[in-house]
């Protein structure tokens, strides 16, 4: 077998223990049950949080002739919302005001926006671990913790330096452009 993609598997079902607010030191933790989308369902909600970006309706060009791409506060509450009504079968073990979340439609009109957050993120990206998987996964890397330095705003490409993307946010739009 050439490529082996491990973690989970779509249209199962399986636990997600948040780690906001301390959540997994609690007790009685929040948990959330999942049910993984496939990978084209994880494209489709990528692309919902970014829009292409328009000035006198025209769509708005980088040098290189790529159009310009902006991620809004709006479209990245939309696709929290679509990940959650779509793959979350339920919550337990989460009250809101002496609401008892329990379920999808719940937590999107009443849970806190940070738990919103990472579930949508782990629906998207599905890296939950098991727990053979945490164990093996613990102390196999031995390298030392690198400094990073201050960000200057640009973040230049990995593979060689070919490519600079940068991000500038300003009120309710992030702007985020490819050189």
């Amino acid at each position: 077998m050439g490529r082996k993609v491990n973690g989970p598997r779509p249209g199962l079902s399986r636990e997600f223990i948040p780690e906001a607010f301390d959540n997994r030191q609690d007790l009685q933790p929040i948990t959330v049950v999942i049910n993984d989308p496939t990978e084209g369902e994880k494209r489709r909600f990528t692309l919902m949080q970014t829009e292409l970006g328009y000035e006198n309706g025209e769509v708005i060009r980088d040098v290189d002739g790529s159009p310009r791409i902006t991620i809004t506060l709006e479209a990245m509450s939309q696709f929290q919302e679509a990940a959650i009504a779509a793959h979350v079968e339920r919550i337990e073990n989460y009250e809101v005001r002496g609401i008892n979340i329990t379920t999808a439609q719940r937590l999107i009109d009443h849970g806190e926006t940070e738990l919103i957050a990472e579930i949508a993120l782990e629906i998207t990206t599905g890296f939950s671990l098991s727990d053979v998987e945490k164990k093996r996964a613990s102390g196999l890397s031995d390298s030392k913790e690198v400094e990073t330095p201050p960000s200057n705003g640009t973040a230049e490409d990995a593979r060689s330096g070919e490519c600079q993307s940068s991000v500038t946010a300003t009120g309710d739009r992030t702007q985020l452009s490819y050189t």
